[in-house]
C-alpha cells in the first residue's frame, strides 16, 4: 500500500491518450466494481454477455449514445483497460476477473490491458499463467 500503483495508473492513462489519441483509456478500480463481479458470479448474467455488462457497468456508460459508442469502438478501435487493485477483490471473484480479461483480449489485437497489484506471489503467479503478463515493479519511494 502507498506505493502509487493508482497515482502511476491515473497518470499513464493521460500519457497513452497523449501519444495516440485515437485510443480509449479507461481505468477501473476493481475493488469498486464488487457488484458487478457478484451478478457475474451469481451467474445473474448469461455468459456471452458478462465482459459487456462488466464494462458498460464498471465503465458506469449511461447514456445510450454512450453505450452505442463504445460498443461500436469496441469492435475494432484501439482500446486501453486500466485494471487497479486486483489484489483487493475478493479471491471469490479473481477467475471472473481472469475469465473477463481473456475474453476482452481475444476481441482484438488493438486491446491492451495493464493490471496493478500488490506483489502477491499467488497472484502474480494466477496471472502469469492465466494471462500472457509482464510483470513490471514499481520502487519504493526514497525519503530526502
Amino acid at each position: 500500500p502507498g506505493m502509487g500503483k493508482s497515482t502511476t495508473f491515473t497518470h499513464l492513462t493521460k500519457k497513452i491518450k497523449l501519444i495516440d489519441p485515437t485510443q480509449w483509456v479507461y481505468k477501473i478500480d476493481l475493488a469498486k466494481s464488487w457488484k458487478e463481479l457478484s451478478r457475474i458470479k451469481k451467474c445473474e448474467i448469461p455468459e456471452s454477455e458478462t465482459l459487456d455488462y462488466f464494462l458498460e457497468h464498471a465503465l458506469k456508460l449511461e447514456t445510450e449514445r454512450e453505450k452505442l459508442l463504445f460498443k461500436d469502438y469496441q469492435n475494432g478501435g484501439k482500446i486501453v483497460l486500466m485494471l487497479d487493485a486486483f489484489d483487493e477483490i475478493s479471491p471469490n471473484y479473481k477467475g471472473e476477473v481472469i475469465t473477463l480479461i481473456q475474453n476482452f483480449q481475444k476481441q482484438s489485437k488493438n486491446k491492451r490491458v495493464f493490471i496493478s497489484t500488490r506483489p502477491n506471489d499467488d497472484i502474480l503467479e494466477e496471472i502469469s499463467k492465466n494471462l500472457n503478463a509482464k510483470f513490471f515493479y514499481l520502487q519504493p519511494h526514497k525519503e530526502f
